[in-house]
């Protein structure tokens, strides 16, 4: 099977020797030969595994051959290839302290088995990854561990052949890609997608080992221009290794799985390197690095006759690009060789760093950094006689924290002779910051977060998002940035970013508990006239200090006043004139500030009466003649604000009519001429609103008679003893109306007879008033009646004769 001679072709000299005695380090003359100081390695753990606990311990998994990530819990997380309490491997999770803890231990079926790729965190906060076999079908399956529940799920079962041993990487739209070695339509390898959000599976290539290769080993990457990148481990024109299944191939591809390119076929030369196993990581510069197993310089030294591997470029060029050897690794020179699970990591300081399995100064391995036009520096040796450390085989890159420390794992030595997770105190720039105005803050106080990624380049790196414990920094980020964010809660916040799935920055804020306060209130009136001002006294008491910020007192959800809080008292006043004439059950809330926490009083009881109201009332004109019109003005006022409602006016105890007040007033017009004249009292009636009682006032109106005009008409000279005829009319000059009543004739001022207005006029006729001869003088005079006043003609002569 084709499966069984890559995975031996990878691991046989690694796995040989599965523990690192001292008598064998100690054998090797070149593990003596230390020219300069290495930083530190502390064993942050040892696995057990089930040669240590001889199957009587519940084991903790055999070495890590996959590279750790650090989630947005501020955890690392990992996996192994075999142990655990069924021997297929388990998921750990390793806090920054070395607390070790299994998580889950896998069973072949129907989980699947054996990890040997990375875990990574996807833009749902959940972790996902790819065993190499087991599972429903027996070809391997992709699963999700939710790290807030702590449940795995198998969410896809490998149908055809399986065999994923890509790290996934997120699009941040809810699609993660990877590749295969065997799935596919062909049995060959694929790359596929997976929707995390609609659970769907999408085979986007298939290869066929025409020019495109076939078995893809190591990751993909989606690269700043868009496309992903990868190689086919196998195919190609050349075969160096003579199994028949070619060199190997570089090539990229668009992520709708079209336009595939092939960019380089391994092995082109007799120092080209072959056999690519390694995925990409993008540098500064836009090319993408990554290592070849086999090719390069002589490793016979070391049991490998097919080369060291090297390391390589490939330059996207627009759309063409270049494959570039940068390095060859060297036996003879002490160097570590056969790099094989991972990428390249590209560490905040520029420089690529690599990890060789084997080779290095004691045969165990090496962690070797190199700037990108190729200058080598040797990092760690492991297993060196005098370290700190006896592990050896690192199998896959390192994962560099926020504080320049390397971290990955082992496969052989250490303590249990079965591996285990090391921290190199490397003291290189980190790659991702992130950082907290302040490490102790108050609830409500502000904590500005600062960010900045200086390893991402590809589209894949790129992906970040936020996490925080209390949820107040969440969501899609950019590589730098800065953001101002407030503590939900107290106690200690832990604030993360999380980028390319697998690194993780935090920053940790301690927010202080709020001090327990106490309101009261001291003094507050029982009952206000509405228009009045309250006042209430209230304290604020608190165990440790003197409380300060801002107090409301509030009624039904309303505040109705607010006062700084001073030495721990408040004094507040309120206009009831804000407010309605009513029961109000108050209380005192003090909103407390970054120190003291809010506190609310008991409930006090406030009645708010109606005021009596000032009804100012006027009449123009107060006097007047019948039947002329009259306007009754009236305002009424509370001194607190505009009134609503209506006035009733009435004469006497009769209604006469109403108007509704505006702004507080109102103007009527009334006619007259119904009444007689005469002294009326006029009142204005206001009825009172929600605030207001009712209340009147009252003025005299004077109605005045009409004046009228009365005229004579009599004859000049009459014979004595004859008739006398008086013509007498009595008229309201420019008033309508018709006078009534009583007219009189007087002769020489003394009446001589008298008679009744018919239509403001009347006739006497008499022959009695003229009984002798003379001069007379004759006037008429009106007596007036209820609405008219008297008038007098004035005096007309008449002669009397005898003939």
């Amino acid at each position: 099977m084709i499966h069984r001679l890559i995975q031996a072709t990878t691991a046989a000299a690694i796995l040989a020797a599965s523990a690192l005695p001292a008598a064998a380090l100690q054998s090797r003359p070149e593990a003596s030969t230390s020219a300069y100081t290495q930083p530190s390695i502390v064993d942050v753990f040892s696995f057990e595994g089930a040669y240590h606990c001889g199957g009587s311990c519940a084991p903790d998994g055999t070495g890590s051959s996959n590279s750790l990530m650090l989630a947005s819990d501020g955890n690392f997380y990992g996996a192994t290839v075999s142990g655990g309490t069924l021997m297929n491997g388990v998921l750990f999770k390793l806090t920054p302290d070395g607390t070790y803890t299994d998580i889950h231990n896998f069973g072949f079926t129907p989980d699947g088995a054996t990890v040997v790729t990375s875990l990574m965190e996807a833009f749902d906060g959940n972790l996902y990854g790819v065993t190499d076999s087991g599972g429903a079908n027996y070809r391997g399956t992709i699963f999700q561990y939710n790290l807030s529940t702590g449940v795995f799920t198998t969410v896809y079962n490998f149908v055809v052949g399986g065999g994923s041993y890509s790290q996934l990487i997120d699009d941040a739209k809810g699609h993660l890609y990877g590749s295969t070695s065997y799935d596919g339509l062909n049995g060959l390898g694929n790359i596929f997608s997976w929707n995390y959000k609609t659970n769907s599976y999408v085979d986007v290539y298939d290869f066929k080992n025409g020019v495109d290769g076939q078995h893809p080993w190591g990751g993909i990457l989606v690269a700043s221009d868009g496309r992903i990148y990868g190689t086919s481990r196998f195919g190609g024109p050349t075969d160096h290794t003579g199994t028949g299944f070619g060199d190997g191939v570089a090539w990229s591809v668009d992520v709708q799985g079209t336009d595939f390119k092939v960019i380089h076929n391994f092995g082109a030369s007799a120092t080209d390197g072959y056999s690519p196993v390694q995925g990409f990581v993008e540098g500064s510069d836009h090319s993408l690095y990554s290592t070849t197993l086999f090719g390069g310089k002589d490793c016979s030294a070391n049991d490998n006759s097919n080369g060291c591997g090297t390391l390589y470029k490939i330059t996207p060029n627009g759309g063409n690009p270049t494959y570039t050897q940068v390095y060859a690794f060297s036996l003879s020179a002490g160097q570590g060789t056969n790099p094989q699970h991972g990428a390249p990591t590209l560490g905040g300081d520029g420089r690529l760093y690599v990890v060789g399995p084997q080779g290095g100064p004691t045969g165990y391995g090496q962690l070797m950094a190199f700037t990108t036009a190729g200058v080598f520096t040797d990092v760690h040796d492991f297993a060196a006689l005098g370290a700190s450390d006896t592990s050896g085989t690192p199998t896959a890159a390192v994962l560099e924290d926020q504080l320049g420390n390397l971290w990955g794992g082992t496969i052989t030595g250490a303590e249990n002779q079965n591996g285990d997770i090391f921290k190199i105190e490397a003291g290189i720039a980190p790659a991702m910051t992130l950082t907290a105005s302040t490490t102790t803050s108050d609830v409500d106080q502000m904590v500005k977060l600062t960010w900045g990624v200086t390893n991402a380049f590809s589209d894949s790196a790129k992906v970040c998002f936020a996490s925080s414990s209390d949820g107040s920094f969440v969501g899609q980020k950019s590589i730098a940035g800065n953001m101002t964010v407030e503590p939900a809660t107290s106690g200690t916040i832990l604030y993360t970013l999380t980028c390319g799935g697998s690194q993780t920055a935090t920053a940790t804020v301690d927010v202080l508990p709020k001090i327990v306060t106490t309101t009261t209130i001291d003094s507050a009136p029982s009952s206000l006239v509405f228009g009045q001002t309250g006042a209430v006294d209230v304290s604020v008491a608190t165990p440790s200090g003197v409380v300060s910020g801002i107090l409301d007192l509030v009624s039904g959800g309303k505040t109705i006043a607010t006062a700084e809080v001073t030495n721990g008292v408040a004094h507040l006043s309120f206009a009831t004139a804000k407010l309605s004439a009513a029961n109000y059950s108050v209380q005192a809330s003090y909103e407390g500030n970054q120190k003291y926490a809010a506190s609310v009083s008991g409930v006090a009881k406030i009645v708010v009466a109606k005021t009596t109201p000032t009804v100012k009332f006027t009449l123009t004109p107060a006097k007047l003649a019948d039947g002329e019109p009259v306007t009754l003005i009236v305002s009424v006022t509370n001194g607190a604000g505009t009134l609503s409602g209506s006035v009733v006016f009435s004469i006497g105890n009769q209604t006469i009519t109403s108007s509704v007040l505006s702004s507080g007033s109102a103007i009527v017009s009334i006619d007259t001429s119904k009444y007689a004249a005469g002294t009326y009292a006029v009142t204005a009636k206001y009825g009172g609103d929600v605030d207001d009682t009712t209340a009147s006032a009252s003025q005299t109106m004077t109605i005045s008679k009409d004046s009228t005009i009365t005229t004579l008409g009599i004859a000049s000279s009459v014979v004595v003893g004859s008739q006398l005829v008086a013509n007498i009319a009595v008229t309201k000059p420019n008033i309508p109306g018709t006078p009534t009543g009583t007219v009189q004739l007087l002769r020489n001022g003394q009446v001589v007879a008298s008679a009744t207005l018919s239509g403001g006029k009347a006739v006497i006729k008499s022959s009695t008033v003229v009984v002798s001869a003379g001069a007379y003088s004759f006037s008429a005079v009106y007596l007036g009646d209820t609405q008219d006043a008297s008038s007098s003609s004035s005096s007309e002569s008449v002669t009397v004769t005898t003939k």
